[in-house]
């Protein structure tokens, strides 16, 4: 077995001057040599009692966790540890802790901006983040009201604190997700749910371009066919995409596009889309592509959540197909115009931005 094992803390104690630390003018910190350090200071760590959370005592593993994380954001471990939280079978970690690592580990020339308007159900954060390379970036919250998950008693005592730590850290998903990789704070953990809708009751107009179609060979542009068949999908069949006047009924109800979104819902699916298509024209490597599509859709599960079925679907939808532009199903023109036209948005928030 290999020395590196993580060993029942009851069995084998670890001395602490086997834990290596270096002193300097602000005071003592861990200076591991190997990964054997850090897996000898978990052990001690494990061993703290009160001066770590219940769900941490007597777990070596989960101490390993969470000091291999405080050393990559550069923190006392034992300080991260307070602001953990088991949340079923995951950790989770207090939102101030997120909003401390953003400030100080996403590269920013100062403190994300923080501004308010609205009140009550209507208000609204905006948070600009200003990049050492000179970019500005945006974010702006969801309304209060729209925001469903709201654990921290902060959110009814200092809804503003809460309402700012919420669009610092979706923000920093959007523009900085490195920073918070696999991080994640009790709301987004507790509000997760299966993603995976009921079938959706189809409109009129998704009734209408599902039905079987005559084709005498292949077509270019936009196929679920392929969703359906190799990838199984639990969407609906569209396999048209709308092209020109000629493919809508003269009856104006007819025109109906499906679920009327509202424009936080349209906001949150177009850079989603955005986002997943950016990946496909990215990346030239289709191992790389799937790990990367997977790990942005897992950080976008939180938000995902918040969305009703109909828009969880097209969700859904965007995943599978960026999937099968990267395998040469279909092509990104294609995939912005149909979704575009799905979601209710203009292409050009949908269309992702090339690389120079």
């Amino acid at each position: 077995m290999s020395n590196l094992a993580l060993r029942d803390p009851s069995e084998v104690r670890t001395p602490i001057n086997d834990v290596r630390f270096a002193s300097d003018g602000g005071g003592s910190h861990l200076t591991p040599q190997s990964l054997g350090d850090i897996v000898r200071f978990a052990e001690v760590m494990s061993r703290a009692d009160i001066a770590i959370p219940k769900h941490l005592r007597g777990n070596a593993g989960a101490c390993l966790a969470v000091t291999m994380q405080a050393m990559k954001w550069e923190m006392d471990p034992f300080s991260v540890a307070q602001k953990s939280y088991k949340v079923g079978d995951q950790m989770a970690y207090e939102a101030q802790l997120i909003a401390a690592v953003i400030n100080t580990r996403a590269g920013l020339k100062r403190r994300p901006q923080i501004e308010y308007e609205g009140q009550d159900g209507d208000r609204r954060c905006r948070v600009t983040f200003e990049a050492l390379d000179g970019s500005v970036h945006v974010y702006e919250s969801p309304r209060f009201s729209a925001i469903t998950t709201k654990n921290s008693p902060l959110w009814k005592s200092d809804p503003d604190q809460q309402l700012g730590y919420y669009s610092i850290r979706a923000g920093a998903r959007r523009h900085f997700p490195e920073v918070i990789l696999g991080v994640y704070d009790r709301d987004e953990l507790e509000g997760v749910r299966d993603v995976t809708p009921a079938q959706p009751e189809r409109s009129s107009f998704a009734t209408r371009i599902a039905k079987p179609q005559e084709s005498v060979g292949p077509r270019e542009g936009f196929d679920h066919g392929f969703i359906d068949g190799e990838l199984g999908a639990d969407t609906m069949d569209t396999s048209q995409v709308p092209e020109g006047d000629d493919s809508r009924s003269a009856d104006p109800a007819e025109e109906e596009t499906g679920p009327a979104f509202d424009d936080d819902t349209k906001a949150r699916l177009a850079d989603y889309a955005r986002g997943m298509l950016a990946i496909v024209i990215q990346e030239a490597d289709a191992g790389l592509i799937k790990d990367r599509l997977l790990k942005s859709h897992t950080r976008w599960k939180g938000d995902l959540a918040q969305l009703s079925p109909e828009a969880v679907a097209v969700a859904q939808q965007v995943f599978k197909t960026a999937q099968a532009i990267s395998k040469g199903e279909t092509d990104v023109a294609s995939a912005v115009t149909h979704f575009a036209y799905e979601i209710g948005v203009e292409e050009g928030l949908i269309q992702p931005e090339v690389a120079g």
